[in-house]
């Protein structure tokens, strides 16, 4: 992703650049329209990778801060009470396992559980015109009560 986020930085420059030197006003308005449209592609980006690192940020902060965590229960919907899609990750309790390894096993479980949360938002369009309504992440912690 970070890829062609570049990729639309250059392009914007090489634009700009190409836009300083030319006169003609139809050339002109193609090249302000194609530049429009590439920095609102952009700033989507931009928010699309911000709203990703918070996710993963939150999970890790969730995942490392409650130790009796048991699962974590990603809803996608426009309701958490009737979500279209349902994600369940559930972490085993097992006495042999050390401090270093658990700790290890829930930052990797945090990163995958976020990535599919990821992938399932891309793939879906979340937020696109094709879906009526507006798509929601919801997150539930399972947590032991003992």
């Amino acid at each position: 992703m970070s890829v062609e986020f570049d990729a639309m930085h250059s392009e914007y420059k090489q634009l700009e650049m190409e836009l300083g030197t030319e006169v003609k006003p139809s050339f002109r308005r193609k090249h302000v329209s194609k530049m429009r449209d590439i920095k609102v592609g952009i700033k989507r980006l931009d928010k699309l990778m911000n709203s990703l690192l918070n996710v993963q940020t939150a999970f890790k902060i969730m995942i490392s801060e409650i130790p009796t965590i048991d699962g974590v229960v990603l809803a996608l919907g426009a309701s958490p009470l009737r979500p279209k899609h349902i994600y369940v990750l559930n972490f085993s309790h097992e006495s042999g396992v050390s401090k270093v390894d658990d700790d290890f096993a829930r930052s990797k479980a945090a990163d995958t559980l976020s990535r599919k949360a990821i992938r399932t938002l891309i793939s879906k369009d979340a937020g696109s015109v094709t879906y009526p309504g507006t798509y929601s992440l919801f997150f539930f912690f399972l947590v032991d009560k003992h």
